[in-house]
């Protein structure tokens, strides 16, 4: 073959495949690196020792200038949690000249750096100023960070923590005691539970950004004075009590310290004075008599007198409350009347007990972030679900890939052969090629388009009887050209990088340098996309306003009616009522409008895990068979799954109010530009709960809560294992002022051998009577639709649709007895050594309120 004819062919062939690849442009093109001015850094300052008992995380800074000193404190204490914001501490002090530039914080990671935060700094002469930021790092393997203070392009001085994360299921307990507190009794605590850590905190040292405490499973505050708290520390403890955190306040002597810088409005007590008490301390708790503290020697011990002012007793000795507890929107704030640091408590047998009972949380929070090792699951797909972002379709890719070979290759070919005119054909393939390229352009320029995109989810979390709301959006930015942007935020928010699948590289979006300009009005600068491209992003803040619906449920016999108040200007859509474990479609409510609804307890759709995703069981009836895409119900649903997770493992028990505005609600901006906005705002918000005089309340609307275990227990989405031990659980009724009085009560049970796989039966019951104030054995669990011999059980006939169809169905004699005035029914599973997994464990009752 003669090098001409080669060069021919090579030649044919490179242009052949060239349109191929620009059709290819109409995908997402490959984004590249970019530069971030910020090398990777040799660690060269200090290392802090982390341990069950946390003091300290403090990283010293290296620095060539004498007049700067960095430290840095990651997390809290030097802990963390997958999936929460971790709070960075820097401290700068500047003993030389004035001097400006930025505070960045960095993780260290396998080279890569994925989020750099920053704040701007002025130091002047003898300064010393205290940074806090809010990260969050969406990745695992990272232990380091590294703070720096950069003037002029320059690193003049910085220092690296490290930190660890823990399980999502694990606790932070942040202690504010008084120097001279026995923290003894605290780290005896934490020796006894592997799944505690303490960190020991001085109040001025309390992070003070709203969602930095979100790790946080509890503060106790005892003997040390809160009047130092800042205006910022107290909103941020108002905001973490809001949404699940546990607050307890100590008494004792020093009662009044502990609450002069606390929120008026969290807490449960009026205070009105000190009773000392030389005499043994008899506990009654919610759980029973609780044996007496000791005080054989006769000690002086004051007790903070308080009357009730939100709350409910839950612990007294005689005629004294020990124990005040409030809800404030999904958290708890608990007085305490003793100081627990002292004696005669911290010598008490039972003090552990005691803290079991006082630190008792909803299970649901145990099982959080049990089931799926990424926190955002598939929502990122569902923010890039717009068109510009969509593949071409197969059905039109194939058919013109296919003219275009027929065209370039035989037709032209035969014609310019049957004309002897072949050397035309240097000139007819570039033709064909130049015609097909611009045809293959034109169509993925009108298929994306030459605008810039912002696609919002923006998902709003009101707390009941709180007047605060959390808001989250999820956004994209969409690019038809590759450049850089600055995004701007709502003020106070933090802001965060979502995580894409796959290794961090270059590449890789979540890999690529985030530059996020921390502090209260925060942005992202110079983010860098590719033509055509797209990258997710989450924003995180508190507010006091949200989207004026508001809505009540009535329990009345075997009845639900649902009541809806649109006090807004918009139309609300895709409105979804849950209870329990059934939904109801609501569907729309117009602007300035009321609604009020009638259904039967049992018509709700079942949203049984077994079936599919939560957010799919809720929407999927509204996918219509044909319609390929299914952007709105798909993106509804992956939102649901991404707040409650995939099988409602974070759905609370209070019925709770879902609704759509086909708008977004956050203001998120590209500085300098006019994006197109697109997307949706949800608004989860508890319903009021009210109650007929006669309540049928079926399974799953019962709150449940952990109240202690012993031996090997373990909680997961669709229920728990204990082995060698026992796990007491408490059922309640949503709160209500009036007097319950039950007439019928109903156990279903499914519990299933952990060596054998098959029913099990070699596990106890018990319900606690409220009456003998002593726990009574339910007796030998009958199998499914089976009859027992025992004087308080009889077997119930039908098992309601969407529960376990191996579940055990027992209904009890003497409802009255196991169900108190509150409404709150206490039950304990003992199980041997082997071990028992129970998938079903929920009361049906019915009563009078009085």
């Amino acid at each position: 073959m003669r090098l001409a004819d080669r060069l021919r062919i090579s030649l044919f062939v490179i242009l052949l495949i060239l349109p191929i690849l620009t059709t290819g442009c109409m995908s997402s093109s490959r984004e590249v690196a970019v530069k971030t001015g910020v090398e990777p850094v040799q660690e060269t300052g200090g290392v802090t020792r982390l341990g069950q008992e946390l003091s300290s995380n403090n990283a010293q800074s290296s620095s060539s200038n004498k007049g700067l000193t960095i430290t840095v404190n990651a997390g809290i204490n030097g802990i963390t949690k997958q999936g929460g914001w971790m709070p960075v501490a820097v401290t700068i002090e500047n003993k030389g000249d004035p001097i400006k530039g930025y505070i960045t914080v960095r993780p260290l990671t396998h080279g890569i750096t994925s989020h750099l935060y920053q704040q701007k700094v002025d130091l002047g002469h003898q300064t010393r100023k205290r940074l806090l930021f809010n990260t969050q790092l969406n990745y695992f393997g990272n232990s380091r960070i590294e703070a720096a203070f950069i003037s002029n392009d320059e690193v003049l001085v910085k220092a690296v923590a490290s930190y660890l994360e823990i399980p999502p299921n694990h606790k932070i307990i942040i202690a504010l005691l008084d120097q001279d507190s026995n923290r003894q009794f605290f780290k005896d605590i934490a020796s006894d539970q592997t799944n505690l850590k303490i960190s020991y905190m001085e109040p001025q040292d309390l992070p003070f950004r709203d969602g930095s405490l979100s790790t946080v499973s509890s503060i106790v505050i005892s003997g040390v004075s809160t009047s130092s708290l800042t205006k910022e520390q107290r909103s941020a403890i108002l905001n973490w009590v809001a949404s699940g955190g546990h607050l307890i306040v100590c008494g004792g002597s020093d009662w009044r310290k502990s609450t002069s810088g606390l929120p008026e409005e969290i807490l449960p007590v009026k205070l009105s004075g000190i009773e000392v008490i030389n005499r043994p301390i008899s506990i009654e708790h919610l759980t029973g008599k609780i044996s007496d503290i000791d005080n054989e020697a006769s000690m002086p011990v004051p007790l903070a007198l308080a009357s009730r002012n939100t709350g409910k007793v839950t612990a007294s000795s005689g005629d004294v409350p020990l124990i005040i507890t409030r809800n404030f929107g999904l958290g708890k704030v608990d007085w305490v009347a003793l100081d627990l640091t002292v004696e005669p408590f911290t010598s008490w047998r039972d003090n552990s007990k005691f803290w079991n009972h006082l630190s008792q949380t909803p299970i649901e929070q145990e099982a959080q972030g049990v089931a799926h090792f990424d926190s955002f699951g598939n929502i990122g797909g569902a923010i890039s679900s717009i068109p510009a972002m969509d593949l071409p379709s197969l059905s039109w890719l194939i058919p013109y890939l296919m003219l275009y070979i027929i065209l370039i290759g035989p037709i032209n070919y035969f014609i310019l052969k049957r004309k002897g005119r072949k050397e035309l054909l240097l000139v007819t393939i570039p033709a064909t090629i130049l015609i097909f390229s611009l045809s293959s352009f034109t169509y993925a320029y009108g298929k994306k388009g030459g605008e810039i995109i912002v696609n919002q989810i923006d998902i709003i979390e009101r707390f009941p009887d709180t007047g605060i709301s959390k808001a989250r959006s999820l956004f994209g930015v969409f690019s038809p050209s590759k450049r850089t942007y600055d995004i701007s935020l709502p003020s106070n928010s933090s802001v965060t990088g979502m995580p894409v699948p796959g290794p961090l590289t270059p590449d890789n979006p979540s890999g690529r340098t985030l530059i996020i300009e921390d502090g209260s009005r925060p942005m992202v600068k110079r983010m860098s996309l590719g033509m055509w491209s797209m990258r997710n992003l989450q924003m995180e803040r508190y507010a006091e306003t949200s989207p004026n619906l508001y809505g009540a449920v009535t329990f009345h016999e075997n009845e639900l009616i649902i009541s809806l108040d649109n006090r807004s200007k918009d139309e609300f859509n895709n409105v979804a009522v849950i209870v329990g474990g059934s939904a109801w479609d609501i569907g729309k409510i117009q602007p300035a409008k009321t609604l009020r609804i009638t259904r039967n307890l049992k018509s709700g759709t079942i949203i049984n895990p077994m079936q599919s995703s939560l957010g799919y069981r809720i929407y999927e009836p509204k996918m219509q068979p044909g319609n390929r895409e299914r952007r709105d119900e798909t993106t509804m649903a992956e939102t649901i799954n991404h707040i409650f997770g995939y099988q409602g493992e974070k759905l609370p028990k209070t019925p709770v109010l879902i609704a759509w505005l086909d708008k977004p609600s956050e203001r998120i901006g590209v500085i300098g530009e006019h994006p197109r906005v697109a997307g949706k705002t949800v608004l989860i918000s508890p319903l009021e709960v009210r109650f007929g005089d006669i309540l049928t309340v079926p399974l799953g609307i019962l709150n449940r809560r952990l109240i202690s275990s012993t031996g090997s227990f373990g909680l997961d989405p669709s229920g728990f294992f204990i082995g060698n031990g026992a796990v007491t659980l408490e059922y309640s009724l949503p709160p209500n002022d009036r007097k319950f009085r039950a007439d019928k009560l109903s156990l279903y049970i499914s519990a299933f051998s952990e060596a054998s796989g098959r029913l099990a039966n070699d596990f106890t019951v018990e319900i606690y009577s409220w009456r003998a104030k002593s726990w009574h054995n339910l007796g030998p669990i009958p199998g499914p639709s089976k009859s027992v011999g025992s004087d308080n059980i009889s077997p119930q006939k039908q098992i309601p649709a969407g529960i376990d169809l191996s579940s055990s169905s027992i209904l009890i004699d003497g409802a009255e007895s196991f169900v108190n005035d509150d409404g709150r029914i206490l039950v304990r599973i003992s199980s041997p050594l082997s071990g028992v997994r129970v998938n079903t464990l929920d009361f049906e009752v019915t009563g009078k309120w009085q």
